[in-house]
């Protein structure tokens, strides 16, 4: 190689050896450590100490997570609005609900000190709850769903319920647990007793990314331009999921013109 080299780059080379040398050094040492660095964090991961706070899928610890106190809204000077960030989620749902927190909080909430509202069809583990906690220190809050919200009613025809789901051709179409979720989301949530101070509230869903900064208030843009709903589609809609919403949507406009 060196016959190919002027006496200027052999020069370079020759002054520049060492740093390539331990550029490439450091490299092979990063390189053998980094099954041990994994160990570590998968240790950590599972690894529960008293004073050190529970740990969460990442390895990173409570206080690793905890909010610069200095970038949240003063105690003294709510949110603006009567408004909250809502999910209907599990409790397995936990490491998705993390993920889309932590990017709430820096796109947009951290600014704000919204509260947060999480309901479920069965009592939060309290891992779930030290898991959002952790991300925020905005009020959180956590419910359950009365059984009028969360069942099949009883003049559904069984029958033909079955069958729908078993010829259903669109994602999770065959599970109850789905139906059931549409039909709280679309007729229930607001009548949650957690919301019934709230004049608006944002839906939100885990492992949802958001890839900017939100630099304006959404819900004071509504409430000071008399907007009662609002929405942001980011795929395309199942056409067999809605074969009737339009029809039935104009014909609920049709019956409550006075809303």
């Amino acid at each position: 190689m060196h016959r190919y080299l002027g006496p200027r780059y052999k020069r370079l080379l020759v002054k520049h050896m060492p740093v390539l040398l331990a550029g490439v050094f450091a490299g092979y040492i990063v390189g053998s450590s980094r099954p041990l660095i994994e160990q570590g964090l998968t240790q950590r991961q599972h690894t529960h100490t008293a004073g050190s706070g529970l740990e969460y899928a990442g390895g990173f610890t409570e206080a690793e997570h905890r909010p610069c106190a200095q970038t949240r809204p003063s105690e003294q000077h709510p949110p603006p609005v009567k408004a909250a960030l809502v999910a209907l989620v599990r409790n397995s749902d936990l490491y998705g609900m993390r993920t889309a927190i932590r990017q709430i909080e820096d796109r947009f909430n951290a600014r704000h000190g919204y509260p947060y509202i999480f309901v479920n069809d069965v009592e939060f583990t309290e891992e779930f709850k030290r898991g959002v906690r952790d991300l925020t220190s905005a009020n959180v809050s956590f419910g359950t769903l009365d059984h009028d919200s969360w069942r099949v009613p009883e003049w559904i025809d069984p029958a033909a319920y079955d069958h729908v789901k078993r010829t259903a051709r669109y994602p999770h179409g065959e599970k109850d647990s789905y139906r059931k979720m549409c039909r709280f989301q679309s007729g229930y949530l607001h009548k949650h007793p957690l919301l019934a101070e709230l004049d608006y509230y944002w839906r939100i869903e885990p492992d949802v990314e958001y890839y900017c900064d939100i630099d304006y208030d959404p819900f004071m843009l509504m409430r000071d331009n008399g907007y009662k709903y609002a929405w942001n589609i980011a795929m395309a809609e199942f056409m067999e999921t809605v074969p009737s919403l339009w029809n039935v949507t104009q014909q609920f406009i049709r019956s409550h013109r006075d809303i």
